[in-house]
């Protein structure tokens, strides 16, 4: 099956890849060059039954002006009647979730090799005025040369002006800040939250607020309460 852009050019549709809470991805073969690529395939539907049809082109909006070595390329969209689908570099079947899995923890020179590739592309964000708003371990793509991509700007925001805050509760709970959860506004502090939660990640194994349910996690990052192995 192809599908094909506002320009004329063409994708081959390929295996699937992975899915998350309103799209698809699928591998895709760009026709003309023979490039492998990524396409996200979200649902128009599942977009307008949870009433955020607007969010697909938020996300577009940012992550087109985006343009750094850590960063998952953005290429184009295709909208068609049932999905939109934006076309993305190929990064990696596997993300920094696959890594813990198969190796438990990281040494802390493995880690600081992740980490600054991690924070030279929230730094990025954050000089251009955006906040990622979902960094975890799944959102950060590994190719073969253990190259870090950050990944899905479906929560990303724009700040808009010098101190604007925003209330919104989103996000993984294992990596929401205290300021999400208390709902007294945020900005980027919530990103560096984040970068925090993942390192500990890498080096123990598992978030440190993390508890057998949602409720249980959230009380914990309120309280700041985690335990470590050292």
């Amino acid at each position: 099956m192809k599908i094909q852009d506002e320009n004329g050019c063409s994708f081959t549709i390929g295996e699937y890849i992975d899915k998350g809470s309103f799209s698809k991805v699928y591998t895709l073969e760009c026709c003309l060059t023979r490039r492998r690529l990524a396409g996200k395939f979200i649902s128009k539907e599942k977009l307008q039954r949870h009433g955020i049809s607007n969010a697909v082109w938020n996300e577009i909006g940012i992550h087109r002006r985006l343009h750094h070595k850590n960063i998952v390329q953005f290429l184009t969209y295709i909208e068609v009647d049932s999905h939109i689908i934006i076309v993305l570099e190929y990064c990696s079947r596997y993300s920094m979730v696959h890594i813990i899995h198969a190796l438990k923890t990281l040494t802390e020179s493995e880690a600081k090799h992740f980490m600054i590739q991690v924070v030279a592309a929230v730094e990025y964000l954050h000089r251009n005025q955006i906040v990622h708003r979902d960094l975890k371990l799944g959102n950060l793509f590994v190719n073969k040369q253990f190259a870090v991509k950050l990944g899905d700007f479906g929560l990303a925001v724009a700040i808009e002006y010098e101190g604007q805050k925003r209330f919104s509760r989103c996000g993984t709970p294992n990596y929401i800040a205290p300021e999400v959860i208390n709902g007294v506004g945020y900005s980027y502090e919530v990103d560096v939250w984040a970068l925090g939660c993942i390192l500990y990640t890498m080096l123990e194994g598992t978030p440190p607020f993390q508890g057998p349910n949602t409720t249980s996690t959230y009380n914990n990052i309120i309280r700041c309460e985690y335990h470590s192995s050292s």
